[in-house]
């Protein structure tokens, strides 16, 4: 079909256009150049998907373009730059990707982070204050992360049973602990392998839990979603065991178990670097009065040296060698499953 001088190939069965590079900006505006879909107009990475170039080129980049009320998805060919849409996306592009510009230019003035402020919440403001922990501006999953939703499961039910142990059998409570949780002494005296993994479904107490929930809850489910199921419970366990293992080795004479899901997590942090390094989080630190927008690359490296440097101050109760050790197993496998990843897409 023909639109003014602008010639477009469209789908008679779906209704989605595909449009050859600059037809589409041609035909409805500057807003449907990717050029112009920087800092807020794409909260998300482009990602690697299917469909394929319709001219032959393989996959293409899919594109996530993101207001707070609505959101449409393009798929541009990185090879020609021509661009895919769907009917209904086809429809609301533009105003999706100019909605998404007025809200980044409100949120970066003195009044759109006091409104920042109001839609995070004063309880989550105070949550993020201590912990230093993010929340994403907007990163939304297509698919239900199941395998996330097991582990926040699993981990909330079994620290329930530890709290009722402890309530009711403190003894019993304490020898769960020192079964399951790494020794590094036994650990290198060939005892307690499986302690590898079992740590990481154990917890010290609520505020662990509730930190660990949160953070696994934030980035694993765009992980578990890009990486799939079967890929995501071999990066979580992996990363386990990475993290307990450079744990043991900093602490080798150490009788003290050493429990906690973060090593874990902090590989899917990891994952979430090699795959997601553009996604914006909201950021609340002691130094400022409202929350402020970082890449996730500069936040997870910033909380990654946090943790080297409180590590050589002697900081202790918290084994910050086991999540560097899970971070360094979560990119290694990020970068080694990326390419995997890609074509399984494509």
């Amino acid at each position: 079909m023909r639109a003014g001088t602008v010639e477009i190939d469209q789908c008679r069965q779906c209704g989605g256009a595909f449009f050859d590079a600059g037809e589409a900006a041609a035909l409805m505006g500057p807003e449907a150049d990717p050029a112009s879909w920087s800092g807020g107009a794409v909260v998300t990475a482009p990602t690697f998907a299917s469909p394929g170039c319709p001219v032959g080129h393989g996959g293409m980049w899919r594109y996530a373009i993101m207001a707070e009320a609505d959101a449409a998805d393009v798929y541009a060919c990185g090879t020609c730059r021509g661009m895919w849409l769907e009917a209904k996306d086809a429809q609301k592009l533009v105003a999706v990707v100019r909605g998404a510009q007025r809200q980044q230019s409100v949120d970066l003035s003195p009044q759109g982070e006091s409104a920042a402020a109001q839609r995070i919440g004063v309880a989550r403001y105070v949550f993020q204050f201590l912990t230093l922990l993010p929340s994403e501006v907007w990163h939304p999953v297509r698919k239900r992360p199941v395998v996330v939703y097991s582990l926040l499961a699993s981990l909330t039910a079994i620290f329930a049973y530890q709290f009722f142990l402890k309530s009711t059998a403190p003894d019993r409570a304490e020898a769960i602990i020192l079964q399951f949780g790494v020794i590094s002494r036994e650990l290198f005296a060939g005892y307690g392998l499986g302690t590898l993994v079992t740590h990481a479904f154990l917890h010290a107490g609520v505020l662990h839990l509730l930190g660990n929930l949160y953070t696994l809850h934030i980035f694993g489910d765009n992980v578990e979603e890009r990486l799939g199921r079967t890929r995501f419970v071999l990066l979580y366990l992996l990363s386990a065991i990475g993290g307990a293992v450079l744990y043991a080795a900093m602490e080798r004479g150490s009788l003290h178990p050493m429990i906690g899901a973060s090593g874990a997590i902090f590989g899917v942090m990891g994952a979430y670097l090699v795959f997601f390094p553009r996604v914006k989080f909201w950021v609340v630190l002691f130094f400022a009065p409202y929350p402020f927008r970082i890449s996730a690359v500069w936040y997870l490296l910033a909380f990654s040296a946090l943790q080297i440097v409180l590590y050589l101050r002697h900081a202790r109760g918290v084994a910050f060698m086991a999540h560097i050790g899970g971070l360094l197993v979560g990119v290694l496998l990020g970068f080694l499953w990326r390419s995997r990843v890609r074509e399984s897409a494509s």
